[in-house]
């Protein structure tokens, strides 16, 4: 009986932690949190000289690739402007020529924060 009791405790602290986690989104999208900043997914086309790896273990192998972000910014330049920041940073090289960055809005799957920032990086490589 005592464990039917903990297990039914533990269950239900898991369940309220979950819905913790849906309620930001439920908050921001009816007003209860405000942010200055829209969430995007930034794609950006280019290349790595060298196997690179990412701040989240994603390993990308030499050549063409595009990469992807989900980012929190204020509007679209800002969030090209971090994630080519990031992709740089780790030498990924974003391709010079037109269309190369591709940014969209798109619904979160984290919260906003303080300041504007990136996650759930991604390596997609092609062969030409």
């Amino acid at each position: 009986m005592a464990d039917s009791c903990l297990l039914l405790v533990f269950n239900l602290k898991r369940l309220l932690s979950m819905e913790s986690v849906k309620n930001w989104y439920l908050k921001l999208r009816y007003g209860k949190i405000k942010t200055p900043y829209q969430h995007y997914v930034v794609i950006l086309d280019g290349y790595a000289d060298r196997e690179l790896h990412d701040y989240e273990s994603n390993v990308c192998p030499k050549g063409n690739a595009c990469m992807s972000f989900k980012v929190w910014a204020k509007d679209a330049d800002e969030a090209a402007e971090i994630a080519c920041s990031i992709a740089s940073s780790i030498g990924f090289q974003v391709a010079k020529s037109n269309h190369t960055v591709f940014v969209y809005s798109t619904k979160p799957e984290r919260p906003p924060k303080e300041n504007p920032y990136a996650y759930d990086s991604k390596f997609f490589p092609y062969q030409d």
